[in-house]
């Protein structure tokens, strides 16, 4: 398997003020996450639902489950995204839904939803941890 990697502009306003955001999915190492990276201000594992349900989610910051982030769909093709940052005020800023779409479309070619018990290879994670084994 391999990974998938995607940078994702972060807009900050209206006036078109971005940052970028990696996103990264390994389904040899983590199945189950995606790391994302904002370079200089954070970098955190979350688990890859919790990026799908972000696409559908229409719930205040305070009400979501994820400690990192918290992803939910504002309408026109648009994802609110609040992310916590070390030692400051939440970073708010706004995805285009199509960037998260394409990307967990590729997450989930790799490995399926459902199947990441299964096509996980628990052996080389192993041996990963314990090159003796």
């Amino acid at each position: 398997m391999a990974r998938v990697t995607t940078c994702v502009p972060l807009y900050r306003d209206i006036d078109g003020t971005k940052l970028s955001a990696f996103f990264r999915y390994d389904g040899t190492e983590a199945p189950f996450d995606v790391y994302v990276h904002v370079p200089l201000l954070a970098a955190f594992f979350i688990p890859r639902d919790t990026v799908a349900a972000g696409l559908n989610r229409v719930c205040s910051p305070e009400d979501c489950s994820c400690k990192n982030i918290c992803l939910q769909d504002v309408g026109f093709g648009w994802l609110q995204a609040v992310i916590q940052v070390p030692q400051t005020d939440p970073l708010q800023a706004w995805i285009l839904r199509h960037d998260l779409e394409d990307f967990l479309l590729q997450t989930y070619a790799l490995v399926p939803e459902g199947r990441e018990f299964i096509d996980y290879d628990w052996d080389e994670a192993l041996r990963r941890l314990n090159p003796d084994y």
